[in-house]
């Protein structure tokens, strides 16, 4: 279907299971065309908002028992919200459950499909990045340190039931699709092998920031090891980074676009810039206060207290 003569048949996918729903036979549609890079360049420029259409993404589900989608992005989903409740378009509408989305809160982004995105649980982005063959460059790509959008708002129906993954965020597709695998069996066959060790992964902590208490927190960071000290309060300690959290003591510190938020409410903002700002100030006084004394050596070799001699006349009163 990604090639372009085959563009006009792109909708059967979507009616196909409908269709042969009363004949009692499954129909399994995968999303490769979708998500494919081959697809994505093939992809007629005409096509306008039916791009952002989900439906084009998730076919109706006809006689088929598997409730959740193909293009499913399993890492959203745990035992509370479940892929079955959240994308039920039966009972919940067609954006399935919000709540799933929303998860208490408040800040939204509408996307170009038309319905509100939020920002990743953390739970969720835990998952992807101990899913993820590249661990790393997840962070890089939806976490904190995403540029040039630190985690952006994009969970949604669109992203966890449709696998619209690659239309947000360019090159994060092949994280989560089983391309030219058969997503139906692929999703059957990994709920049969034994869970895969846990992979720690975590945020770059590293860094100087400036501490709400009072003075300067150093911050060593070694994998996922984290050395933390202030000199101006007298104290060091250990901990660990956890994806994208830090934990020192018994508080947890969570790292949002350029500062730490922690748990007892106190706040660390890196500093490095206003360390820079400073040591230039220091530079720029050094340099006024050599100028000022090169010009008084200068002052002082150009006839400063220098003894101007006297006439032969002068000289003859004198005596």
């Amino acid at each position: 279907m990604s090639q372009p003569k085959l563009n006009k048949f792109r909708t059967m996918d979507v009616l196909l299971p409908w269709l042969l729903e009363p004949c009692g036979t499954q129909v399994f549609v995968d999303s490769n065309y979708h998500s494919t890079a081959e697809s994505r360049m093939l992809w007629p420029r005409t096509d306008g908002v039916c791009r952002w259409c989900p439906l084009l993404y998730v076919p109706f589900q006809g006689a088929r028992k598997q409730v959740c989608p193909a293009a499913s992005v399993k890492q959203c989903f745990d035992d509370v919200y479940t892929c079955e409740r959240c994308c039920n378009v039966q009972k919940y509408g067609p954006r399935g459950d919000m709540d799933c989305w929303r998860r208490n809160k408040s800040e939204a982004t509408r996307l170009e499909s038309g319905t509100a995105a939020y920002e990743i649980p953390e739970e969720v982005l835990q998952r992807i990045i101990e899913s993820a063959k590249s661990p790393a460059e997840i962070l890089t790509l939806i976490g904190p340190e995403a540029w040039p959008t630190p985690s952006p708002k994009i969970f949604s129906y669109e992203m966890c039931c449709a696998g619209m993954v690659g239309e947000f965020v360019p090159g994060l597709a092949p994280y989560f699709h089983s391309q030219h695998q058969g997503e139906y069996f692929s999703q059957e066959k990994q709920a049969a092998q034994p869970p895969k060790e846990k992979v720690e992964i975590c945020a770059n902590f590293g860094g100087t920031y400036e501490d709400s208490g009072g003075g300067v927190v150093d911050v060593i960071q070694t994998d996922c090891s984290v050395l933390a000290q202030n000199s101006a309060q007298g104290w060091k300690v250990e901990g660990e980074a956890r994806g994208v959290e830090v934990h020192l003591w018994t508080v947890v510190g969570k790292l949002r676009e350029g500062h730490v938020q922690w748990s007892n409410q106190a706040l660390g903002v890196i500093i490095i810039i206003i360390i820079i700002i400073i040591i230039i100030i220091i530079i720029i006084i050094i340099i006024i206060i050599i100028i000022i004394i090169i010009i008084i050596i200068i002052k002082f070799s150009s006839g400063w207290y220098h003894n101007t001699p006297r006439s032969p006349q002068s000289h003859a009163a004198y005596i």
